[in-house]
């Protein structure tokens, strides 16, 4: 009967409920042990898939940012005349956009295949005060649309740091996506760089609609989004609420804070 059950439950499991488990007989015999190794098996599987899932909406997540900044970069251009040399900088940061989307693509699967994800994180010295400049740069099309001001404020010498400059940059993208996305018309953004004794500080302002206590609570959690009372709920805004999980991911791997 023991097997029976055992079986029973196993046929019923599949990939649509991979948290159900086998049940376990209480005698403490050979059924019982393979019950609890079956079901130690199972939490392994339904772990696997969580993580396979996450990292497919993580690459949705950084895919339709560069895809937006793609197509607000041709709608600008195609919205009045502008001079040759105007539509050839506008065809360049598009071909830049899809070779830094395409590069990112094969990052993420490199690190997708690693037990730490900054395992495979190879830092360089970057120059963290042009990452920044070419950061807003990228997004300026995409803010101007949105009738937001962006600019950027930066120390009078050049600031370095170790990093990897595509992860920094996607870092900062989705920082710069999440100002353009909750401020409004005719708000302001600014990218700061700063320094003290110990460490270079990157800083984002907006003067969007900010967060409550509870929002800030969960604000690195993984599909949290905030409710956004007033403003017509958080899929207004679209996206999955994975923005500021892969930032914390991504500046762990520098051994930074965020």
């Amino acid at each position: 009967k023991p097997v029976d059950r055992m079986t029973k439950a196993a046929v019923d499991i599949g990939i649509g409920n991979l948290s159900a488990r086998l049940p376990v007989p209480p005698a403490k015999d050979e059924i019982q042990h393979l019950a609890v190794a079956w079901n130690q098996l199972l939490a392994r599987l339904e772990a696997a898939v969580l993580r396979l899932s996450k990292f497919s909406e993580d690459v949705s997540h950084d895919l339709r940012t560069s895809i937006t900044v793609m197509l607000a970069t041709a709608q600008l251009s195609l919205h009045k005349r502008h001079p040759e040399e105007q539509y050839r900088e506008d065809l360049n940061r598009i071909v830049m956009e899809c070779r830094t989307a395409s590069t990112l693509l094969d990052a993420l699967l490199s690190l997708s295949r690693s037990n730490t994800f900054s395992h495979e994180v190879v830092l360089e010295r970057i120059d963290i005060c042009e990452l920044v400049v070419q950061g807003c740069r990228r997004v300026e099309g995409l803010a101007e649309s949105g009738g937001i001001m962006l600019d950027w404020n930066l120390p009078d010498e050049t600031q370095y740091i170790y990093g990897n400059e595509l992860l920094l940059q996607r870092l900062l993208s989705i920082l710069l996506d999440n100002a353009i996305k909750f401020t409004p018309v005719h708000g302001e953004i600014e990218a700061t760089v700063s320094r003290t004794i110990e460490e270079i500080i990157v800083t984002i302002r907006d003067t969007g609609i900010g967060m409550n206590g509870k929002e800030l609570a969960r604000i690195f959690d993984a599909f949290a989004q905030g409710d956004h009372a007033g403003e017509g709920g958080s899929h207004r805004f679209g996206g999955l609420g994975l923005g500021l999980a892969i930032c914390k991911m991504l500046v762990h791997s520098h051994a930074g804070t965020m």
